[in-house]
């Protein structure tokens, strides 16, 4: 190594302990920073199972959670030997253990508690507790404490303070060693199995943490009358339980030493705020929290017995000299070692100094002068800085003016911007704006209410997705294509919208383009009037119309049949008057006939011979008789049909008949429609009570829609009668096998004027005033059909009763 090189050992010794710091340094920084923003890990100490430590303290983890953002607490349940482990490595961050176990932490790994649970113990709010000494109640010999020598004893663990310490300073106190004197002394690892021994007679006393007998009673698992206490302590009459021992302070909640303060100090505002009720308390079985009480008993109680940090209390020994001082032990030899490493480049420092200080001699002299050329140049600069700050200045002010102009025409666009905004909100029109892809980028109040969406809701959405029926998409969506690109030249269009709860209601649109400064398009504007009660009030005027027209074709048509019926009467009755006589001549006639066929053999009467004429003959009268009946039946059901009747001509009717005579009416119709006509008429019917014009109109209507839903001869059509003697009605049903019903349609059937069929000659009156004639007969209307599998009717009337003359409705 060469004189000049500054890399001597002592140098490199300095630099390697400087990274040793700062790498330690970086490492407790990652650390900190990981365990703020990862999971808290909060361990328990499981003195009841780990199970139930689990699903005891789950519910608090889960409540830390929730009340501290960017941190998720997780329950590790630790046995007594695991709690020692995970604290020397920092497996956790905090800490629930019993208070003994915490004084022996805090004293070796510098925990310190940060919190005092509030026990909830047969609804009594404790923050201390104590231990119990107990025998069973047979034991006769075992009275108090000194009797316990010479025999066998179980506690919970040599680490459980109210399963053992608390216990066992008491009979130390008595004058006993546990350890020489029971015969022999176990442990059960939790406080339930040593409650179990001492009842099942496998140990002769045992000790556990108050509370657990009254525990173990009230869940049926033990009789409190089998166990005597030994020790009883009468001096704390406000403390619920049986207690054999002096009381202590409750269990800790602790930080370790790694945890950070932030964290530590949010941990215990929110413990300190959980309410008895809360998920968290109930599940543990706690009042909630308090601030950390005073654990001086605790120690008080080691040092006595020499236990946890007081273990080796008053022993001096290098070990314990080096455990108790070895940071500052370590702290001086560092500091040796450093100030032998400093002396060295101390000296190596002072001979590169003295070379340095000549090299600066030399270097001054040239210093001097380029510091004069300097000034020269300072000078020089700071002029021209003077000149330049001159025309900043000048510049700034203009900058200010006119900075303060811009506000003030920002301020007058924002004032008429709101007043635009306050226009476009209040109109009683929808307003719209769309860009180039037809999503919504304005959507004022009116457009709200008449669409159900709110403007959070429409903003950005394609307004033909959002507005348009399915089936009208396809043509809105190239009309807007046509308009924005100004290839539509009709600005004004009216066509229906979807509103958000699936109504409809149809829009008058006047659309205009919005451009920019270039004269591009880059926006469109729709303005819409609600005309939907208007369109409404148009239709139903010209359904109206078409009523008064109906109507008036019905009158005349009344007029019609009355005045064809008459002029049909008249030849009919002559047919009917004639056909008799000459049935009479011809009966005189046969008999001459009869003789010359007889006597001269067959001949023509007519076109026939004489042996056909003779039996046809009188099937022709018989059907000229016949036909003449029939015409003159048809006419007047006819005339009865058109006559109109009072609400009072309800009687007794055959429901038989009355379907009989209204298929006679159609049969023709019948004929026409379908080869299948079936009539099924039920026997010994009862008669309904309603006028019998009004039950054909029923079945002249639900017959002809029957034939007309046929769409094809081979579909039938089957009419049914029947009676239900338990509902005490009459059934008439009409089944087709048509073209059946949409469902859209079916509960619309009966409204007045609803008709699919307008465009052949279809009113929508039939089954409206079929329906309410049902109804005025107390009776009802059903409809069943399915598309394509066609329509059954039924009326349902109610029977007449014949005892009381009354209906069954």
């Amino acid at each position: 190594m060469s004189k000049n090189d500054g890399n001597s050992p002592l140098t490199e010794g300095l630099r390697l302990i400087l990274a040793a710091v700062v790498a330690i340094g970086l490492t407790a920084a990652l650390v900190q920073a990981e365990n703020a923003g990862s999971v808290v890990r909060v361990g328990v100490l499981a003195n009841l199972g780990q199970e139930q430590a689990a699903a005891r303290w789950g519910p608090t983890a889960e409540y830390l959670s929730r009340h501290i953002p960017g941190a998720r607490f997780e329950i590790i349940p630790l046995d007594f030997e695991r709690v020692r482990r995970a604290v020397e490595t920092a497996e956790v961050d905090f800490l629930i253990t019993n208070s003994g176990y915490y004084t022996e932490l805090e004293a070796a790994y510098g925990v310190s508690r940060v919190a005092t649970l509030k026990n909830m113990l047969a609804g009594h709010v404790l923050t201390v507790f104590g231990g119990v000494i107990f025998t069973r109640t047979d034991q006769k010999d075992i009275k108090t404490l000194r009797d316990l020598k010479g025999r066998s004893f179980m506690a919970v663990e040599r680490d459980s303070f109210g399963g053992w310490q608390s216990a066992l300073r008491e009979i130390v106190d008595s004058g006993l060693d546990p350890e020489n004197d029971f015969s022999p002394l176990t442990f059960a690892g939790n406080h339930v199995a040593a409650v179990q021994a001492v009842r099942d007679g496998r140990v002769d006393a045992g000790t556990v943490r108050t509370d657990t007998l009254e525990r173990m009673a009230a869940e049926g698992k033990i009789n409190l009358a089998d166990f005597r206490i030994l020790n009883p302590k009468a001096d704390n009459p406000s403390f619920p339980f049986r207690l054999s021992t002096r009381l202590y302070p409750e269990w800790p909640l602790a930080r370790l030493r790694h945890t950070p303060d932030d964290l530590a100090e949010k941990v215990t505002i929110a413990l300190l705020s959980l309410k008895p009720d809360d998920p968290a308390a109930r599940s543990a079985g706690i009042a909630g929290w308090t601030v950390p009480l005073d654990y001086q008993p605790i120690h008080e109680l080691m040092k006595e017995l020499r236990i946890g940090p007081y273990q080796k209390m008053g022993q001096i020994t290098l070990a314990t000299v080096v455990q108790k001082y070895w940071a500052y032990l370590l702290a001086g030899a560092g500091a040796l070692m450093i100030m032998t490493l400093v002396t060295g480049y101390v000296i190596r420092l002072n001979r590169k100094i003295e070379r340095t200080r000549l090299k600066l001699d030399e270097e001054l002299t040239h210093r001097k002068a380029a510091e004069e050329a300097l000034n020269k140049a300072n000078d020089e600069l700071e002029l021209r800085v003077q000149r330049r700050t001159v025309q900043l200045s000048e510049a700034n002010e203009q900058l200010i003016r006119e900075n303060a102009r811009r506000l003030r025409v920002q301020e007058e666009l924002r004032r008429q911007k709101e007043f635009n905004e306050n226009i476009v909100q209040t109109a009683s029109a929808l307003i719209l704006t769309l860009d180039e892809s037809g999503d919504i980028t304005m959507f004022n109040h009116h457009a709200e209410q008449v669409t159900g969406y709110s403007r959070s809701e429409a903003l950005g959405r394609d307004w033909i997705d959002l507005l348009t029926p399915e089936p009208q998409r396809e043509e809105r969506r190239r009309l807007f294509e046509q308009l924005f690109n100004g290839g539509e030249k009709q600005m004004v269009h009216e066509n229906d919208i979807v509103r958000r709860d699936g109504g409809t209601r149809t829009v008058s649109w006047q659309y205009s383009l919005l451009n920019d400064d270039d004269g591009r398009t880059f926006a469109l504007l729709a303005i819409g009037v609600d005309v939907t009660l208007r369109r409404r009030a148009e239709e139903q005027a010209r359904i109206q119309h078409e009523q008064l027209i109906q109507a008036d074709k019905m009158v005349a048509l009344g007029t019609l049949v009355a005045g064809v019926a008459h002029e049909i009467n008249n030849p009919t009755t002559s047919i009917m008057m004639n056909a008799p006589n000459i049935e009479k001549m011809w009966r005189g006639l046969a008999k001459i006939l009869d003789d010359h066929y007889e006597r001269h053999g067959d001949f023509l009467a007519g076109a026939w011979p004489y042996s056909q004429a003779r039996e046809r003959l009188p099937l022709l009268l018989e059907g000229i008789t016949d036909g003449a009946r029939r015409v003159k039946r048809i006419v007047a059901e006819l005339k009865d049909y058109a006559r109109q009747e009072g609400s009072s001509g309800a009687v007794p009717v055959v429901v038989n008949q009355a379907v009989e005579k209204a298929l006679s009416l159609l049969s023709n119709l019948i004929r026409k429609s379908t080869k299948s006509f079936r009539v099924e008429l039920g026997n010994h019917l009862p008669a309904v009570l309603v006028q019998s014009q009004r039950l054909e109109q029923i079945m002249i209507n639900l017959v002809m829609n029957a034939c007309q839903a046929l769409s094809d001869p081979s579909q039938g059509v089957l009419v049914r009668t029947e009676h239900d003697p338990e509902a005490g009605s009459v059934i008439i049903s009409v089944r087709d096998e048509g073209e059946g019903i949409p469902p859209a349609h079916l509960n619309r059937v009966t409204d007045p004027f609803f008709t699919t069929r307008r465009e052949t000659g279809g009113t929508g009156l039939g089954l409206a005033i079929c329906a309410r004639i049902v109804q005025d007969c107390g009776g009802v209307m059903r409809f069943e059909s399915k598309e394509g599998a066609g329509t059954t009717v039924t009326v349902t009337l109610p029977a007449l009763t014949y005892e009381s003359g009354r209906t069954n409705s």
